[in-house]
Order: structure tokens, then C-alpha cells, then sequence
């Protein structure tokens, strides 16, 4: 079986980054970095919760938190960059 890979991409973040943004603001930094895990990366939801999680538990791994969600915003601001 073979897959065809789409021509267009879309932004890896995009409605996903707009709730994570919206969850840190709000300071649910484990429900940011679960939707991320989610919705970004494609983890299943369990392991999403539980890497999340431990994420949030320590400290220097907490503070990291909002870099990540900063990353992936920059990220889609680049764009499809596969013909600069």
C-alpha cells in the first residue's frame, strides 16, 4: 500500500497552536502541552495526558513550556518554505 504525500502543507500548528496560545494565557500549562502532543505531534491521548503531565511536575521541564508553544508559532509564521 502506498501514500501519496500531499503537495500543500498545512501549518503544523495552526487551530491547535490557537487553543494551546489560549491555554497558556489562561495558565493551563498541562492542557497546552496535551493539546500539543495531541493535535501537533499526533501522540494518542493517554500518552498525551501522561507526557504532559511529567512535563508540568518539573520545574526546569515546566518552564519550558511556553518556548514550545513560542516554537511552533514561529514555525507556522515561516510557512512552506520548500521553494526558497
Amino acid at each position: 500500500m502506498s501514500r501519496r504525500r500531499s503537495t500543500t502543507l498545512r501549518p503544523p500548528g495552526g487551530d491547535a497552536l490557537v487553543r494551546a496560545r489560549r491555554q497558556l494565557t489562561d495558565g493551563r500549562l498541562v492542557r497546552a502541552m496535551v493539546t500539543f502532543h495531541r493535535d501537533v505531534v499526533g501522540m494518542p491521548p493517554a500518552a498525551s495526558w501522561l507526557g504532559s503531565l511529567l512535563l508540568a511536575v518539573v520545574p526546569g521541564y515546566r518552564l519550558r513550556i511556553p518556548g514550545q508553544i513560542a516554537d511552533l508559532a514561529a514555525i507556522d509564521a515561516l510557512g512552506d518554505r520548500r521553494r526558497a
